[in-house]
């Protein structure tokens, strides 16, 4: 896992995207929430061979390791419902046998991908200084897999009610209802997906919230303003002109 610092300051977890598998959904979900994460290697066997258990399925043993997530109790703004993500985690952790075998996909900063096998051991709620805190203990079950890298090869804008159309200019009123604007990567699979949002003039209008890979866009006085969006490492941008009308 990379390890460094992020534009002059530390990398915390809030850099880093952790996901667990929802199996009967069949996708990945991000654990929202999370504070802290420590991962400590154990130690490797012998040779680091592949062994056979009773059931004769080859597997890896040549680390064993440890896992804590710590994090904030987060609910859906909508539903009013807990996490997802921390809700899976909960239900690995009551669940018996193979069960509770959950697979954990975490991207650091720079987009390097780890996937491995973690058993959910234990999961507790807490209350530190009336705020209401979870932790979650998790043991490694053999080699994680580090999938390849894939770099960014364009940015594109679209509206999400029209997806597939690039949008490069946006045409509002003062008090016209916020847009979203989507931010879409080429490859799909790109490792990388994280940007950054330049807004030249925000008297005019604003971006109000970011969230994995949309944006809202909120008129605010007559004018124009060009946003521009850009991979992390800025070689690729896109524009996006905001002309506001009284």
């Amino acid at each position: 896992m990379a390890r460094g610092r992020k534009r002059g300051c530390p990398v915390t977890i809030k850099n880093w995207v952790i996901e667990i598998f929802d199996v009967s959904a069949d996708e990945w979900v991000r654990i929202y929430g999370l504070t802290s994460m420590n991962r400590t290697v154990s130690g490797d066997t012998g040779d680091g061979s592949s062994d056979i258990d009773t059931w004769e399925e080859p597997y890896i043993t040549k680390r064993s390791g440890d896992l804590t997530l710590e994090g904030e109790y987060m609910e859906d703004e909508v539903t009013g419902e807990r996490d997802r993500g921390q809700d899976l985690l909960n239900w690995y952790a009551t669940s018996a046998g193979c069960e509770n075998d959950a697979s954990l996909r975490m991207t650091d900063p720079y987009g390097h991908i780890m996937v491995g096998d973690f058993v959910v051991t234990s999961a507790k709620d807490d209350w530190d200084n009336e705020e209401a805190t979870c932790s979650w203990d998790l043991e490694q079950v053999g080699e994680c897999e580090f999938p390849p890298y894939v770099h960014v090869t364009g940015l594109t804008l679209e509206d999400p009610a029209k997806p597939g159309q690039a949008i490069t200019e946006l045409q509002m009123q003062v008090g016209d209802p916020a847009r979203l604007v989507r931010v879409k990567f080429q490859p799909a699979n790109a490792s990388n997906q994280r940007f950054r949002v330049y807004n030249s003039r925000q008297a005019f209008a604003r971006i109000t919230d970011v969230t994995d890979a949309v944006v809202t866009v909120v008129p605010v006085s007559e004018g124009e303003t060009v946003m521009k969006f850009s991979s992390v490492n800025q070689a690729r941008v896109a524009s996006l002109k905001v002309r506001v009308t009284a």
